[in-house]
């Protein structure tokens, strides 16, 4: 199985990007292959002063959430989507 490859935010300024192995996903989840990604405001922040607001990294965390790509593969129990479809993922 491949890795994937994630930006770990540590603790204030200590980024890492590391490998990590992909894991089974389960029948109503798909797999996308990501083509663009972001970070927003809360990533810099979190980066920068470790939180936001009330908010402090307590462990480590990953970031930048805000993708879109190609579902590659799809559960069992996925009706709406299929494999080729593009999408935009929903980061809340």
């Amino acid at each position: 199985m491949l890795n994937n490859r994630v930006c770990r935010l540590y603790s204030q300024k200590e980024l890492w990007v590391e490998d990590v192995k992909k894991r089974s996903f389960g029948p109503t989840e798909v797999l996308v292959e990501v083509a663009r990604g972001g970070i927003c405001g809360s990533d810099l922040h979190y980066y920068q002063e470790s939180g936001l607001g009330p908010i402090r990294v307590q462990e480590p965390i990953i970031l930048g959430h805000e993708i879109s790509g190609v579902i590659v593969n799809i559960g069992d129990s996925v009706v709406a989507l299929t494999v080729g479809d593009k999408v935009a993922v929903n980061p809340s």
